[in-house]
């Protein structure tokens, strides 16, 4: 008679349905939680630190139905679940069978941080989180909704607090709720063609691959975790394997140091010392060797490590002070022959993985190399390798296309924008062939507005995460730009790329789609210092080559597909002029006032405020006598944006356009003439007092 399937839900709706209960008497959590978690008492252990999860602290309800969904004997999880359910008071049955549910590490079972680690809230906000996503489960209204998502967005910025969540809510409610852990999200991938980003979303990305996912089929979501399972096992079971060398007995004395069957595949973590050699220096696909004894002719430590390596399994490349990062993934070329482990580089890391980062995560935190980083070769666990690659390419996109971009056409740039068709393709133009340019004008002749608007009209979308923005000013640097040193958070420092870097690496990861790069003030900045080497890489003739970045060596790419649209303001004094390398670097185009443009003027037409049409007019004298001027000239013109208003604007709201906007601009011009001040002030104010 086949065995019962999910069995197990019934008990662990129950369960979830009477921690619910306790809202308001959360305390009482805990005190089961002990009763039931003494090995003295009950024999089942749980990896207490430093009395905690005790009275103090209390306990979440996630982590409470971790400690029955960890890595225990099949026995002792259901004993705990009898016991569990004897102090609520719970009739139901005990489970049969534990089909397609999602299991966590014993030593990553916590799902908040230890006592000096975590937030004063941090368990408050993991109940939040189990109450609103109980109220969800149960009435899925836009009120609670919303409220799930808030708590869901809270809780997942805390430390401990991973993929394991999806896990957490799909124990309490398997119906509404996917677990999203290695094996579900592979398997979307492979059977439908849904791919979650590395990093864990956010609430409403949560819910959203879940409405893809009820898209693309019937199946609820407890049998897709069971299928995830069954593919997982098939995936492994169906590589093929020579047994010849196997036993046909298993070897209990072996332990735990016993090397892994032929065949399977291991993982390894190799350190880069920088006084002596880097993964930079190794070209993708490059053959290096490491010797497996020192200068001294004495084994190196872990000595085993060098030994067990098999020719196909994988190495992290991790460099040492002052990078701690994580830079590349390679893999053993060849055995050890007594002298040397082979290896080749298969890929650098776009986005490197800190040290930080590593040592705050619960299961790589366990690792061979956190635990005593002495030494050179260090064996990582399948599962820690399977963390360490959720981390790894982290990517900023949409976890899934949650609804089509809204289009962007020429049109509606030239609705927005108050510039002529020839206007738009000569920028467009610029743009592919330049890659790099510069809108120039003077105040308010809507440069930082029509950049943002010129990167949709190219891509035909509004895609606002393929368009990063930054502001030049005095104080920003290379380090800020490029790559520098910033504090770690542990009273040191590490090396972190800059925002223009780390925005390189995305576009170079999304060839396909165009990027683009927003630089608003860019002459407010020393520009040499800021770029850098990049001076040469942002060159068109130089897209696609690559540098080597003198802090942490790794190599720059600025890539193809990556446009960058700078702003200038021409009528400011005191701002540094482009010099001729970066000149010649970038197109320029003039942002003229457009105060006789068709757009502006049906905007007038429909603001229906004569004193707003008849100000219009008095700037277009002052603009005259701008561009007559030899100190001014036609870059100081005053700009229409100052006069881009909502329908309803008031007289009074147009005359503090005038006198606390345009008029201080003109006494700014004229600092040494001041009848000419008066004089143009006067034309302002009269439309006032007419």
């Amino acid at each position: 008679m086949p065995q019962a399937k999910f069995t197990w839900i019934p008990a662990y709706s129950a369960i979830a349905k009477a921690v619910y209960s306790l809202s308001g008497d959360e305390h009482r959590l805990i005190d089961i939680f002990l009763k039931v978690f003494d090995e003295e008492t009950t024999g089942l252990p749980f990896s207490y630190e430093n009395g905690e999860p005790g009275k103090e602290s209390g306990i979440d309800p996630f982590t409470f139905f971790g400690a029955f969904n960890r890595g225990l004997k099949e026995a002792n999880r259901i004993k705990s679940i009898r016991l569990v359910m004897e102090q609520l008071g719970i009739s139901a049955s005990t489970p049969e069978d534990f089909e397609g549910v999602p299991t966590i590490n014993n030593q990553a079972s916590w799902f908040f941080a230890g006592k000096g680690d975590r937030g004063d809230s941090d368990i408050h906000n993991l109940w939040l989180l189990f109450k609103s996503a109980m109220e969800f489960a149960s009435n899925p209204s836009q009120e609670n909704r919303a409220a799930f998502i808030e708590a869901f967005n809270v809780a997942r910025a805390q430390k401990y607090v991973t993929w394991n969540i999806t896990s957490g809510l799909f124990w309490m409610a398997p119906s509404q709720f996917m677990s999203l852990d290695e094996s579900g999200r592979h398997y979307l991938t492979d059977k439908f063609g849904i791919k979650p980003k590395s990093k864990l979303p956010t609430g409403e990305e949560y819910l959203a691959i879940m409405e893809t996912v009820r898209a693309a089929t019937d199946e609820p979501f407890y049998e897709l975790s069971a299928d995830a399972r069954r593919w997982k096992f098939a995936l492994e079971t169906s590589k093929p394997r020579d047994l010849s060398d196997v036993s046909l007995y298993v070897d209990h004395s072996a332990g735990e140091d016993a090397p892994a069957l032929e065949g399977s595949k291991q993982y390894w973590w190799l350190n880069a010392n920088r006084s002596i050699w880097s993964f930079s220096e190794i070209a993708v696909g490059e053959e290096q060797s490491y010797t497996i004894c020192n200068e001294k002719g004495n084994p190196r430590r872990i000595f085993k490590n060098f030994l067990d390596a098999r020719a196909g399994d994988v190495v992290v490349g991790y460099e040492t002070t002052p990078v701690k990062k994580i830079v590349a993934i390679c893999e053993v070329s060849k055995p050890q022959d007594g002298e040397r482990l082979y290896f080749k580089k298969l890929r650098d890391l776009d986005t490197p993985v800190p040290f930080s980062d590593i040592k705050s995560d619960p299961v790589l935190s366990q690792c061979e190399f956190c635990k005593n980083p002495n030494g050179s070769f260090f064996k990582l666990t399948e599962e820690e390798y399977l963390r360490l690659e959720e981390m790894l390419d982290e990517d900023d996109a949409s976890p899934v296309q949650t609804s089509a971009k809204n289009p962007y056409t020429d049109a509606r740039f030239l609705q927005d924008v108050f510039v002529s068709k020839f206007d738009l393709t000569a920028m467009k133009g610029l743009l592919e062939r330049k890659k790099n340019l510069i809108l120039q004008g003077a105040p308010g002749t809507g440069k930082t507005f029509a950049a943002k608007r010129l990167a949709y009209a190219m891509m035909g979308e509004e895609d606002d995460s393929r368009i990063g923005f930054v502001q030049f000013h005095q104080s920003y640097t290379y380090e800020d730009f490029v790559i520098g040193y910033r504090p770690n958070g542990e009273g040191g420092f590490d090396i972190q790329p800059g925002i223009f870097a780390d925005f390189c690496s995305r576009a170079a990861r999304d060839g396909e789609r165009s990027y683009f790069f927003i630089i608003d003030e860019i002459n407010r900045a020393n520009i040499s210092k800021v770029f850098g080497e990049l001076l040469m890489l942002i060159e068109a003739d130089h897209r696609g080559d690559s540098i080597e970045l003198p802090l942490d060596r790794r190599r720059l790419t600025v890539p193809e597909n990556l446009f960058i649209i700078g702003m200038m303001n021409t009528a400011d004094r005191g701002l540094a002029l482009i010099d001729y390398a970066l000149r010649r670097r970038f197109a320029f185009f003039d942002m003229r006032p457009a105060l006789d443009a068709p757009g502006f003027l049906a905007m007038l037409q429909d603001a229906g405020n004569e004193k707003l049409s008849a100000l219009v007019d008095a700037v277009r004298e002052v603009n005259k006598e701008i561009e007559k001027d030899p100190a001014l000239g036609q870059g100081f013109c005053i700009g229409h944006s100052y006069f881009c208003t909502q329908k309803g604007v008031t007289d009074e709201d147009v005359h503090g356009i005038a006198r606390f906007e345009i008029e201080p601009l003109i006494a700014e011009y004229w600092f040494d003439d001041q009848q000419k001040v008066r004089k143009l002030t006067d034309k302002l104010e009269s439309v006032f007092n007419a």
